[in-house]
């Protein structure tokens, strides 16, 4: 394993634990709540360059979101449920999104706006091949990041949090250890 850890929770309140290997992304899961976790491979997954990012639909998909080694472009990965509720099938590979406008490096963060009516949207967190930190709002090809300002560029990994209201804020630590916040709009609608 290389970097951090990230972890979702599913529907059935099962753990699920992610982290980058030197050559893919492996995934731990719970049988049942309070179970220990037991290695789920994620098939057809390329060697990640850093800690993905994870959500967890309401469907019980997974979409796993990180960039190859060298890569500015991410891409998204996202697996289907089987019947079991298992969140990848042997064999299958997941449909790959390719983040056309995310170019940036280092790790990146994901989580889910819900909306009335069951409709969710992913938002990812990242930095941008300048150093801000850029977020997301959906995974389609009409959305564009939204790049904070200019100053003061984070140190370290920012914190994501996405809100029921709608609202995605941006924490994270600046030179001389000032932290900040940061509340950007969304860009797309889906």
């Amino acid at each position: 394993m290389q970097d951090g850890l990230s972890a979702v929770l599913d529907g059935e309140h099962r753990v699920h634990v992610f982290a980058a290997g030197h050559d893919t992304v492996h995934h731990w899961s719970q049988d049942a709540p309070g179970e220990p976790l037991s290695f789920q491979p994620l098939i057809g997954l390329p060697r990640p360059g850093h800690q993905p990012g994870v959500v967890l639909g309401s469907d019980g998909s997974l979409t796993v979101v990180y960039r190859a080694p060298a890569a500015a472009r991410p891409v998204a990965y996202r697996f289907t449920p089987t019947s079991g509720g298992r969140a990848s099938r042997p064999g299958l590979a997941p449909h790959a999104t390719p983040l056309r406008e995310f170019d940036g490096y280092g790790a990146i963060g994901a989580g889910v706006l819900a909306a009335r009516g069951g409709k969710e949207t992913v938002v990812l967190l990242g930095r941008a091949t300048d150093g801000r930190v850029q977020t997301q709002q959906g995974l389609t090809s009409g959305a564009a990041p939204v790049r904070a300002p200019a100053r003061p560029l984070p140190v370290g990994t920012s914190a994501l949090f996405t809100g029921v209201d709608q609202q995605v804020c941006v924490a994270g630590m600046g030179g001389g250890s000032a932290p900040w916040i940061c509340r950007p709009h969304p860009t797309s609608d889906v």
